[in-house]
């Protein structure tokens, strides 16, 4: 019967949206001639808009891209299409309500008998929480060597707070202990 096929599209569909929701993986195809961009349900919820919200264009992808990293994506885009081959790059985003997320891109193109690029279809994966992760993770084994290395107690916190500003991009960092026998709290170093 034509029910089933459909019935099984229709499976296949739903299960590839809860695939890239679990995963955090959205789907992507540009249509180079006509600049149109379709974004699976995955990719809307990364960049944290509505189908009403993109204008599906090229255009429209690039401005949700972070300003600093623009140049840069569309070289990359603009080198792909002119070599035709697959590109992988990271791009920061900037999500509606200013907060950023970094996202690992994967695309390849797609051409016509004649070998004339026709589409770009590709994905985009959140790696947001694993650069944070890998982030922290530099600044612990940054600050344990340097309290290894240190010969004070005070220079270490001091320079512990030190490498915890300039990783984590903070203005100023300070250590303070419980003062028992006065019963206050006191400030023990300052670093940034």
């Amino acid at each position: 019967s034509s029910r089933a096929p459909a019935a099984t599209l229709q499976r296949r569909e739903t299960q590839l949206a809860e695939a890239q929701a679990i995963t955090h993986i959205g789907s992507w195809t540009w249509d180079v001639h006509s600049d149109h961009v379709t974004w699976s349900d995955e990719l809307y919820r990364i960049y944290g808009l509505t189908p009403d919200e993109f204008s599906a264009s090229f255009e429209g992808y690039i401005s949700r891209v972070h300003p600093e990293d623009r140049a840069r994506v569309t070289q990359a885009v603009q080198a792909a299409l002119e070599l035709q081959q697959p590109w992988e790059l990271n791009e920061r985003i900037v999500r509606p309500d200013g907060t950023i997320r970094v996202l690992r891109s994967l695309g390849k193109i797609t051409t016509d008998a004649d070998g004339r690029t026709i589409a770009m279809h590709g994905v985009c994966l959140d790696d947001t929480e694993r650069v944070r992760l890998e982030r922290i993770q530099r600044v612990h084994l940054d600050v344990t060597s340097s309290l290894v290395q240190a010969t004070a107690w005070r220079d270490a916190i001091v320079t512990a707070l030190d490498i915890i500003c300039q990783r984590l991009d903070w203005s100023i960092g300070q250590m303070w202990r419980v003062d028992a026998e006065a019963g206050v709290l006191r400030q023990v170093a300052t670093g940034g």
